[in-house]
């Protein structure tokens, strides 16, 4: 007959060890990267293990296999690969499901999936970086677009902090406005704009696409709260005449709100409060109304005095 205390000690030891091991995969959860996390176009390539241009061979099987275009960073171990994405679908979250259409061009930010033990014939095995993130479906025509910025970046991972920063400067105002738009979101990310940047970043606050011009606002928007010298009175001010500017005759709402945030980091606030209760008052769309009238009120400022 068993001992009753050694079936309670076997019992108790099993219960530890489920319990060790259910906290080991918790950790694993909360310390793996988020794709809900979000990253410029720039941290994609900096922190991807390989990222390839590639086309799709067979997407409806249990990895999808894409033939290897061209490597835009790593390096690829077969002309070949097989990608580990079905997991993905399986925590969607309220995200679309993610598919790989056959003979459809992607370039695809991979990681190698952690093995407890690697083997050989898994060398050409690789997981989307980031989730969803890591597929970027390429357009049928105008390809060359996405690549060319993806190529230009590429040649900057490496480096160090002081030169990225500087060559992202000389591709702010390139003519690819993927690249474009893509080094506007590092520099903001990174704080690295200056007084110097306000000449492009003015030019940027005029791009056609309405996400550049809002981005190069916000970017003002954090340059115009250093004061400065005396000598970068002359390109803030301009910089503030064009944040009025678009914060009145922008065709987006969107870019509108955003001027009127760079206006808002103007150190005196005398200056802009009069262009502040003007578009709190006639401005079509209610979210630019309500960014004036936040605004305002958080200065301790009535948006319609008497």
């Amino acid at each position: 007959m068993r001992h009753p205390f050694r079936s309670l000690r076997r019992l108790t030891l099993v219960m530890i060890i489920i319990s060790c091991i259910i906290n080991i995969d918790s950790v694993a959860q909360i310390s793996a990267p988020s794709e809900h996390v979000p990253l410029t176009l720039f941290q994609l390539l900096a922190r991807a293990t390989l990222v390839v241009h590639v086309r799709v061979k067979d997407g409806a099987q249990r990895y999808a296999s894409v033939d290897v275009l061209e490597t835009l960073l790593g390096e690829s171990p077969a002309a070949r690969l097989r990608i580990d994405f079905r997991d993905l679908n399986l925590q969607l979250r309220g995200q679309d499901l993610i598919v790989f259409n056959n003979q459809a061009d992607y370039v695809l930010f991979l990681e190698k999936p952690t093995w407890r033990k690697p083997k050989e014939k898994n060398r050409d095995l690789y997981a989307l970086f980031h989730g969803r993130r890591g597929q970027m479906l390429l357009p049928p025509e105008g390809l060359g677009v996405p690549l060319e910025a993806i190529r230009e970046m590429a040649k900057l991972v490496g480096r160090p902090p002081e030169d990225q920063v500087e060559s992202l400067r000389a591709l702010m105002i390139r003519p690819n406005p993927i690249l474009r738009q893509a080094v506007l979101e590092e520099l903001t990310r990174m704080r690295a704009c200056s007084i110097a940047d306000l000449g492009p970043l003015s030019t940027l606050a005029r791009d056609p696409l309405p996400a550049i011009r809002g981005q190069a606002l916000a970017t003002i928007g954090m340059v115009l709260k250093d004061p400065g010298d005396e000598m970068s009175q002359e390109p803030r001010r301009i910089a503030l005449e064009l944040c009025r500017e678009r914060a009145r005759n922008d065709a987006a709402p969107s870019v509108r709100v955003e001027a009127v945030r760079a206006l808002s980091s103007w150190d005196r606030r005398d200056d802009v409060v009069p262009d502040l209760r003007a578009v709190a008052g006639i401005d079509p769309d209610q979210s630019v109304r309500y960014e004036a009238e936040r605004v305002l009120f958080l200065w301790g400022v009535p948006a319609n005095p008497r």
